[in-house]
C-alpha cells in the first residue's frame, strides 16, 4: 500500500510539471490581441507566476534577492514592462527602486521613458537610482532618444542636464586623459567636440569638480575651459562669464589679506584661471575680459621688453594672429637668439596663411638652435606648409628622418593628421 501512495505521488508531480512546462507563453496584458516581437537571444521567457515572485523580491530586504531579482526581470526583455508599471507606482520606494534598477540593467528603448519618469519621483534614493539607470545605457541612449522624440513618445528635454552630465562625464573623462597637453593647437579637443553639444553638462559639471579637485581631468579646470571654448554654446559663455566675474571677486578679496606663501599660491593659481578664461571667452566673441586682461600688459610694454612674449601667446591663443605676430617679432628681436619665439611666430604665421613667411621664421628658429623635431612634427599649426617645398629641403636638411620616403608613408603621415 505505501508504495502505490509513493507511485501515485510521483505520477501527480510529473503531470504537473508537464502541465507547467507546457503552458502558453507569456502576452502582454497591457496590450492583447498584438503579436510579440521575437525575443532576442538574450532574453528569457517568463510565465506571469514567474514576473509576480520576481517583482516582490525586488522589495527584499536582502540585497541579493534583488539582485537576482532585477538580473532575471532584466533578460526578459520588453515584454516585462507593463507588469512593473504597477510596480512603479507603488507606496513601497524599495519596489519602486528596484524596478528602475531592472529596467536600467534592461537597456531597451521601451524602459527609457519608464525610467525618465522616476527621475521626479518624490523619493530622492528613488531618483538616483533612475539617474543611475539611464547612466547605464551610456552615450548610445541619445540614438533611442531621438528616435523616441520624433516619434512623439518623449520630449526633446526628457533628460535633465544633470543627468546627461552623469552619462557623459566618465567618457570625458577618458578623453580628457588621451588629449596631448605639449601645446596649445587647433583640434586638440577635437575628439571632445565631436560629442556635440549634448556633452556641455557633462562638460561643466566637471569644470566645477576641477574648481575643487583639480586632478579630476588630465590638465585641470584649464583644460577643461579650453575644451568648453571650442563648442559655440550659450551655456558655455554664461557660466564662463559667471566664472570670471567670480574669479575677479576672490582675487580683489585675496589681495586685501596681508601676504602669505598660501596667499600668493592662491592669487597665481587664480590669475593663471583668469587668463584661460579671459582666452576661451574671446574664442568665444566675447571680448571685453580679453581686453581687460591684456590692457596692464599693453601699458607695461611700453616701458619694458619682458612682457611681449606673454603678449604675443596670449592673442595667438586667443586665434588673433595678426596681433600675435606682431609681438612675436618683438619678442624675437628683443631676446636675440631665443629660438623658441621665431617658431612660435613661424605657427603664427602658418595659422594667419602667411605661408612663405611661415617657413622662412621656422628656417630661423632652427638655425638659431631649434632642435625639438618630435614635436615641430605634430604640432598642428605647421600642418599648413607641410607640402611647401621650403618645408621639404628644411626636414632634408635639419631632420632627414623625418622626411617622408615613399608616396605610402606620406599617405599614412596624413592619416594619422
Amino acid at each position: 500500500m505505501r508504495c502505490l501512495e509513493v507511485i501515485v505521488a510521483l505520477l501527480l508531480l510529473i503531470s504537473a510539471a508537464y502541465a507547467q512546462d507546457n503552458q502558453p507563453a507569456l502576452e502582454n496584458p497591457a496590450q492583447p490581441g498584438t503579436e510579440k516581437s521575437p525575443a532576442s537571444e538574450t532574453e528569457k521567457i517568463l510565465r506571469p507566476e514567474e514576473i509576480s515572485s520576481f517583482v516582490r523580491l525586488l522589495g527584499s530586504r536582502f540585497m541579493k534577492d534583488r539582485t537576482k531579482a532585477q538580473a532575471a526581470i532584466a533578460r526578459a526583455g520588453e515584454a516585462v514592462i507593463p507588469y512593473l508599471q504597477e510596480t512603479l507606482r507603488s507606496k513601497n520606494s524599495q519596489l519602486r527602486m528596484g524596478a528602475v534598477g531592472a529596467l536600467g540593467q534592461m537597456k531597451r528603448p521601451a524602459a527609457i521613458p519608464h525610467i525618465l519618469n522616476m527621475l521626479t519621483d518624490s523619493n530622492l534614493t528613488v531618483r538616483r537610482a533612475a539617474a543611475k539607470a539611464i547612466e547605464r545605457y551610456g552615450v548610445k541612449i541619445f540614438n533611442d532618444i531621438d528616435k523616441l522624440v520624433a516619434s512623439g513618445k518623449l520630449s526633446e528635454t526628457s533628460i535633465p542636464d544633470h543627468v546627461t552630465a552623469r552619462i557623459y562625464q566618465s567618457i570625458l573623462r577618458k578623453l580628457f586623459g588621451e588629449i596631448d597637453r605639449g601645446g596649445h593647437y587647433p583640434g586638440q579637443y577635437e575628439k571632445i567636440v565631436k560629442l556635440g553639444t549634448r556633452a556641455v553638462p557633462g562638460l561643466l559639471y566637471l569644470l566645477d569638480r576641477s574648481l575643487i579637485r583639480p586632478l579630476i581631468v588630465n590638465g585641470g579646470s584649464a583644460a577643461v575651459i579650453e575644451a568648453l571654448s571650442e563648442l559655440k554654446d550659450d551655456r558655455v559663455i554664461k557660466r564662463l562669464k559667471s566664472l570670471w566675474d567670480q574669479t575677479q571677486a576672490q582675487l580683489a578679496e585675496l589681495r586685501k589679506v596681508g601676504r602669505t606663501p598660501r596667499v600668493d599660491n592662491w592669487i597665481r593659481m587664480l590669475e593663471s584661471r583668469k587668463d584661460s578664461l579671459a582666452v576661451a571667452l574671446a574664442i568665444l566673441g566675447v571680448k571685453e575680459p580679453f581686453n581687460e586682461m591684456v590692457k596692464p600688459l599693453l601699458e607695461q610694454a611700453k616701458k619694458t621688453t619682458g612682457v611681449y612674449a606673454r603678449l604675443a601667446l596670449f592673442y595667438h591663443r586667443a586665434a588673433d594672429y595678426d596681433e600675435s605676430q606682431k609681438w612675436y617679432r618683438r619678442a624675437a628681436k628683443a631676446s636675440g637668439s631665443n629660438p623658441v619665439m621665431h617658431y612660435n611666430l613661424a605657427c603664427a604665421l602658418a595659422m594667419g596663411k602667411k605661408l612663405d613667411e611661415a617657413v622662412e621664421a621656422l628656417k630661423t628658429a632652427i638655425e638659431k638652435g631649434y632642435q625639438n623635431f618630435g614635436w615641430m612634427m605634430k604640432d598642428r599649426e605647421l600642418d599648413p606648409i607641410r607640402q611647401k617645398p621650403a618645408y621639404l629641403e628644411l626636414l632634408k636638411k635639419h631632420c632627414p628622418q623625418f622626411l617622408p620616403k615613399n608616396k605610402q608613408e606620406k599617405k599614412q603621415q596624413d592619416l594619422k593628421k
